[in-house]
C-alpha cells in the first residue's frame, strides 16, 4: 500500500486533480470489495457451515454494496476535502507564504511539491478514516488477488516504484504536461 501511496504522490505533483479523483474511485472500489467480503464472512458465520449459494448471493448483492460503499466513500471524500482543502489553495492563490519553509526548494519545484503533499495527505486521511475499515479490508483482498504469495508482492512493490521512479524522471525532464486541479477546478 505504501508503494501505491508514492507512486500516487508522484502522479499528485503534475496532475493532483486526477489524482485525487482516481484515489477516491480505487477506495470505492476497495470498499464494495470489503463490504462484499464481509458479508459473505458474516452469512457464513451465520449458518455455521460453507452453503453452495453463498458466493452467488454476494454476487447477487453487489450492487448494494456499491450504493454502501458509495455513500460511504463520499462523505468520507467530502470530510477530507474539507480539512485537506487549504494545502491547494494557498499553494496556488498565496505562493509568498510558503517562500520562508519551502526556500530550500527552487520556485518552480514549490508548487508541484505543494499538490504532491496535498495528494498524499488526502490519500491518507481517505484511508485511515474511521470508517474506511471495509476499504482497507478490501484493498488487501484486491492485493492478495492480484499478488498471492509473498515473492509476487515484492515483485508488484517493485514494479509500483519503478513506475513511480519513471513518472518522476518524466516530469522532470518536461516529457508530462502539468495540469495542475483540472478536472477539480479550473486555474487560469
Amino acid at each position: 500500500m505504501a508503494a501505491i501511496l508514492v507512486l500516487l504522490t508522484v502522479a499528485g505533483r503534475f496532475s493532483a486533480g486526477w489524482t485525487v479523483l482516481a484515489v477516491t474511485l480505487l477506495t470505492l472500489a476497495a470498499g464494495t470489495v470489503g463490504r462484499a467480503q464481509d458479508s459473505l464472512r458474516w452469512t457464513r458465520l451465520a449458518n455455521r457451515a460453507v452453503t453452495p449459494g453463498d458466493r452467488s448471493r454476494m454476487w447477487l448483492a453487489t450492487p448494494w454494496y456499491l450504493l454502501r460503499s458509495l455513500v460511504a466513500t463520499a462523505f468520507a471524500a467530502v470530510s477530507v476535502l474539507m480539512v485537506t482543502a487549504p494545502l491547494p489553495y494557498v499553494a496556488l492563490r498565496a505562493p509568498e507564504l510558503w517562500e520562508g519553509p519551502l526556500s530550500f526548494l527552487d520556485p518552480g519545484g514549490r508548487l508541484p511539491f505543494m499538490l504532491a503533499l496535498w495528494v498524499a495527505v488526502y490519500a491518507l486521511v481517505l484511508w485511515l478514516i474511521p470508517w474506511g475499515a471495509p476499504a482497507r479490508r478490501g484493498g488487501a483482498h484486491l492485493i492478495e488477488a492480484v499478488a498471492p504469495t509473498t515473492r509476487a508482492r515484492w515483485v508488484l512493490v517493485a514494479v509500483v516504484l519503478v513506475l513511480s521512479l519513471l513518472l518522476y524522471t518524466l516530469q522532470e525532464s518536461g516529457h508530462v504536461t502539468q495540469e495542475l486541479l483540472e478536472p477539480l477546478l479550473t486555474v487560469y
